[in-house]
């Protein structure tokens, strides 16, 4: 059979010559940018046949920012109905391809034919993108799930210059406003986003992107988040404290003695940032360590932290994680920074490193 397609199921890897594509679990998404082919089978619903009394319906924003993911990581998302034994379907199915393929008429260019851009899955905390190359042209598709409060949306690990910026669901193109340094780029947008599910934005490229994929990402509201998704070193073990549904606590990274960490950030205006800490100190003793921006040094004491009482019962508790103001650290020029983090102390048991802001 010359052209039957063969995924990854039958057990084989998909180096394999004889594998077409990879295939993930059932309704897994995708985690991690890939370059061979692979997709997801996922469900509207809870089962994958006709259920009557099916009650788990995932919303058409779910399903939307779940084919968008796949997509902005180079894979595909393949959506499965449950027709009843007539070969009707319910409401709740059509009701959501409906509202599926109305969203495709408008913004279909960001997802058919278009790949992903090796950055790091969770670059941005407003959205995802996509990038296809037409006629000469490059175009970065920005699928905007969080539309920013103040209209300002910040983009970061393209260090090419874009032509232009508009919305994709604007026949006309209206050029939005930006400004540009380095690898963050502003964009000005219209108080209304256009779509009351996903918004989409083009940037237009006469040359090749290319990418920072080192740097930290501004966050939708301004500041920059140094966190373990985001360090330079490789391999760092990212725990939490209990399971993930559960999700009580951040995730953190284990941290003993002369451990360091580090990140890449770029300050577009230089002049002095405030800077605060996040952690869990569980050993009875203060700790003292220490941030390093360039030539400044700045020594902290990192007092020993309690617990709290969460969900479900009074009898249920888990590590405090607090925030520390560090005063104020000078940039004393626009440009790269290398950020660094260390414990000066021996601890028995490791600090709980969540993350440093700064703003």
């Amino acid at each position: 059979q010359p052209n039957c397609l063969i995924n990854s199921r039958l057990g084989l890897p998909v180096s394999d010559p004889d594998i077409d594509y990879e295939t993930l679990g059932d309704n897994q998404l995708g985690a991690v940018y890939q370059k061979n082919p692979w997709q997801t089978p996922g469900t509207i619903a809870h089962s994958w046949g006709y259920h009557a009394l099916e009650n788990d319906w995932k919303s058409t924003n779910q399903l939307l920012q779940a084919l968008i993911n796949n997509v902005s990581l180079n894979g595909n998302f393949m959506l499965n109905i449950g027709p009843r034994a007539d070969g009707g379907l319910p409401y709740e199915s059509v009701s959501r391809l409906e509202d599926m393929g109305r969203w495709l008429e408008i913004n279909g260019e960001a997802i058919y034919g278009a790949g992903g851009l090796d950055l790091r899955p969770k670059q941005h905390d407003w959205g995802k993108l996509t990038i296809k190359k037409e006629q000469g042209t490059e175009k970065v598709f920005l699928h905007v799930f969080n539309w920013p409060l103040d209209k300002n949306l910040r983009l970061s690990g393209i260090t090419s210059n874009p032509k232009k910026a508009y919305l994709l669901a604007d026949k006309l193109q209206k050029p939005l406003n930006f400004t540009q340094s380095g690898p963050m780029l502003h964009i000005q947008l219209p108080i209304r986003q256009p779509d009351a599910f996903v918004s989409v934005v083009v940037l237009e490229f006469d040359e090749n992107v290319i990418l920072d994929k080192e740097v930290a990402a501004e966050s939708t509201f301004g500041g920059i988040a140094l966190h373990a998704g985001n360090i330079l070193e490789e391999n760092m073990e990212i725990n939490r404290l209990e399971t993930v549904n559960r999700m009580v606590s951040p995730e953190h990274l284990n941290l003993k003695k002369d451990q360091n960490i580090s990140w890449k950030v770029y300050v577009s205006e230089a002049g002095k940032k405030k800077m605060s800490i996040s952690f869990a100190n569980p050993s009875e003793k203060e700790l003292k360590a220490e941030v390093i921006i360039a030539d400044q040094k700045h020594k902290i004491n990192l007092s020993p932290t309690s617990k709290v009482v969460v969900e479900p019962n009074q009898n249920y508790y888990t590590e405090e994680f607090v925030d520390l103001a560090l005063g104020e650290m000078e940039f004393k020029t626009t440009g790269y920074y290398t950020i660094q983090f260390r414990i000066l102390d021996e601890i028995e048991e490791p600090l709980r490193f969540n993350r440093i802001w700064i703003d």
